[in-house]
C-alpha cells in the first residue's frame, strides 16, 4: 500500500493566499466561531448519537470540540443550527469555496481530495467502498 502524502509545492499554491490573506481569513473565522459558540450547546454525538463526555474536551480557534467516548468523532459542542448555516454559508457566503466555479476548486479535487480518496479506498481494501464512491 502507498503511504498517503500531498506535494508540499501543491499545497502551498492552493493554500498561498493563508499567508497573503492571513488577517482577513482570521477575522472571518472569529466571526464564524462568534455565531457558532451562540448555537444551543450539543449533547449527542453525531454520528452514533450517544451523549457525549464533557470532559474529554479542547478548544481550537475559540470552538471548544469533545471526542465521543463510544466511536471517537471529534464534535463541536454547538449543534448546527439552521441559523448558522444561514449566517455561514449564504449570508457570509462562505461556500464559495466550494464550487465548481471557484479557481481552485478544480485543483484542490485533483491536489487533496481525489488523492485521499485513492488512499482511502486502498486502505480500506476497494471492493464495496470503491463502488460506493464511484
Amino acid at each position: 500500500m502507498n503511504k498517503f502524502g500531498k506535494s508540499l509545492d501543491d499545497i502551498f499554491k492552493i493554500k498561498k493566499n493563508f499567508l497573503t490573506e492571513n488577517n482577513s481569513l482570521l477575522v472571518n473565522q472569529n466571526e464564524i466561531a462568534r455565531v457558532y459558540n451562540m448555537q444551543p450547546e450539543r449533547e449527542f454525538c453525531v454520528v452514533c448519537g450517544k451523549k457525549l463526555d464533557r470532559n474529554v474536551c479542547f478548544e481550537s480557534h475559540n470552538v471548544k470540540y469533545c471526542i465521543c467516548a463510544v466511536c471517537g468523532h471529534v464534535n463541536g459542542i454547538h449543534m448546527d443550527t439552521k441559523e448558522f448555516a444561514d449566517k455561514v454559508y449564504i449570508q457570509q457566503d462562505y461556500g464559495k469555496n466550494y464550487r465548481a466555479e471557484h479557481t481552485q476548486y478544480q485543483e484542490r479535487i485533483e491536489k487533496i481530495y481525489k488523492p485521499k480518496v485513492d488512499f482511502l479506498i486502498e486502505a480500506l481494501g476497494g471492493g464495496m467502498l470503491k463502488t460506493v464512491c464511484f
